[in-house]
Formats: structure tokens, C-alpha cells, sequence
């Protein structure tokens, strides 16, 4: 490792983050880092080109997200309540971007 290596430890919940865990469980111990920085990398260079803001999406807003449906269900029993589901970015071809850039 060179002098310049820094380590990270990102935190998050198994729960609510069951997307994230099952993703990154699903590379070995010795890659996971890699495709931290290789999803990370994707996610910068995508919005760049779509130039669409970073939006935090912090615990808080969570909570509060998920104490407002909480209190819309009660008051509709047997109906199926919709959430505001995030619209999925269109997938890049990462391999012809990077070498465009060389």
C-alpha cells in the first residue's frame, strides 16, 4: 500500500439499507472496497453527464418519511398505500466512458 492510502469506515443499517448489504455481501472480503470506489466513480461520472444534483438523504428525512406513512395507513385500512420510489438512473456503459477520457 502507498503512503497515500486512507481508510473509511462507512456505517449503515442492515435494515434499512437491506439494498446496500445485500450488494456489497455479494463480492468477496478483498473486492468489496474495489467496487465501493468502482460504484462511487459510476454515480460521479453519471451525474455529470445527467447534471442532476447530489440530494443527502439524511435519517431524519427517513423517519420522517416513514412516520408519515405510518399515519396514512391506519386511516385507510385494506388499501395498498404507494411510496414515492426513487426513478432509476439509466445504466452507463462505464468501459467506453473511462477510455473516452483518456
Amino acid at each position: 500500500m502507498s503512503d497515500d492510502t486512507t481508510f473509511y469506515k462507512l456505517q449503515y443499517d442492515k435494515t434499512v439499507d437491506k439494498d446496500i448489504d445485500e450488494w456489497l455481501n455479494s463480492f468477496p472480503r478483498s473486492r468489496k472496497a474495489e467496487a465501493v470506489r468502482h460504484a462511487l466513480r459510476y454515480y460521479i461520472a453519471a451525474s455529470k453527464i445527467s447534471k442532476e444534483p447530489f440530494k443527502m438523504i439524511t435519517d431524519t428525512q427517513r423517519s420522517q418519511q416513514q412516520s408519515q406513512t405510518d399515519k396514512i395507513r391506519p386511516n385507510i385500512p385494506n388499501a395498498t398505500v404507494e411510496t414515492d420510489t426513487p426513478k432509476k438512473k439509466p445504466k452507463l456503459n462505464m468501459s467506453s466512458f473511462l477510455n473516452s477520457n483518456e
